[in-house]
Parts: C-alpha cells; sequence; structure tokens
C-alpha cells in the first residue's frame, strides 16, 4: 500500500510542477490538467478503498447492526471529499464564490443525508420515556 501511495504522491507533485509550467502560458489549460489528475487520484482512491468498505459493511452486518447507518456514514464520506474537491478546484481558478457555493450545496446534502438518523433518533427516545 505504501508503494501506492508514494505512486499517487509522486503523480500529484508532477502534475503540481507541469501545472505551474503550463499556468504561465495557459491558465486553462493548467486548471484541465489538474482536474484530470485529481480524478484520476480520485479513481485510484475509490479502488482501494472499496474492499475496506465491504469489509465494514460485512462487520456492520455481523454485529446485527442495521447497515443502512454504514451506508450513510460511506456516503457522508464520499460528499465530504467530492464536495472539498470540487471546492478546491474552484479556488485554483480563482472563483472563491463558486468554492463556498460548492462547500454549501455538500453541507446541505450531509444534513438531508443525515435525516433518517435523526428519525432513528427521536423515535429511540420517545422508546425511552413513558
Amino acid at each position: 500500500m505504501v508503494d501506492k501511495i508514494m505512486l499517487i504522491g509522486g503523480l500529484c507533485i508532477v502534475a503540481a510542477v507541469l501545472c505551474k509550467v503550463i499556468g504561465k502560458y495557459n491558465k486553462e489549460q493548467s486548471v484541465m490538467l489538474a482536474c484530470a489528475v485529481s480524478a484520476i487520484v480520485l479513481g485510484f482512491v475509490i479502488v482501494y478503498v472499496t474492499p475496506v468498505l465491504n469489509m465494514v459493511s460485512s462487520l456492520y452486518e455481523s454485529c446485527n447492526i442495521n447497515s443502512d447507518y454504514s451506508l450513510i456514514i460511506f456516503k457522508s464520506i464520499g460528499i465530504c471529499y467530492i464536495g472539498q474537491f470540487a471546492c478546491d478546484i474552484c479556488k485554483d481558478c480563482g472563483e472563491n464564490a463558486l468554492c463556498t457555493a460548492a462547500e454549501v450545496s455538500a453541507k446541505a446534502a450531509l444534513l438531508i443525508l443525515a435525516l433518517p438518523l435523526f428519525e432513528d433518533l427521536i423515535d429511540f427516545i420517545n422508546r425511552l420515556s413513558p
């Protein structure tokens, strides 16, 4: 796993240097390169994390914990990463307002995703009270 992290880190460093060099002449191509390399790295991460997510999901099921909870956690993590990715790309383009919009939309998505958890919590509290 360490070798894969080093590969991803090296790819990011090379891309960052290329973005700086290309950015002097053509800012749009620099941003496109950053987006492309970021998408490739995100693909690597998804491939490497999938077995871990499957293992955690099976642990939830073996402990008789509602698997919906693990699904909500995984979706939340994905929303956070994608929101941060979008925000960073917007910042690189100098679009701070778009960055804020990406952050707010990710936070709203997290809130919507968490609604079933709040419902379960309220049901649990109602069952505890006489």
